[in-house]
């Protein structure tokens, strides 16, 4: 419920038994990842990740807030073209390092989609 552009859903996400607690979004195809933004249920921002071509930084509402929050974003497929302002994946995931549970009301992943290079056969 995550993603589905209704506040009145939402996602809870409650530590496994190693103490993680996380929230993983699968995309169609591989996209170049610029910005994520995760939404209280008034639709107000909680907390922007703003990737780069290695990883995604935090800017949260409230202080402190970043510093029990990751994002990454990933790939299995090779291939891919470089970008410096993006990051690329099909595979969006945040994490709460710190053990406790958390609530998405709506997350909001911003890209663009990425043309995969397919290996050439040397003959």
């Amino acid at each position: 419920y995550a993603t589905d552009l209704d506040f009145d859903t939402f996602s809870d996400t409650d530590p496994g038994s190693d103490g993680a607690s996380w929230l993983k979004v699968i995309l169609d195809q591989v996209h170049c990842v610029n910005q994520v933004e995760w939404y209280n249920d008034d639709g107000d921002t909680i907390m922007t990740f703003t990737c780069s071509q290695t990883d995604c930084s935090c800017d949260g509402l409230y202080l402190g807030q970043c510093s029990v929050y990751t994002l990454t974003v990933y790939s299995e497929t090779d291939n891919l073209p470089i970008n410096s302002d993006c990051i690329n994946g099909d595979t969006v995931k945040m994490d709460r390092t710190d053990g406790s549970q958390f609530t998405v009301y709506e997350i909001a992943i911003f890209g663009k989609q990425v043309a995969v290079v397919e290996d050439e056969d040397e003959d």
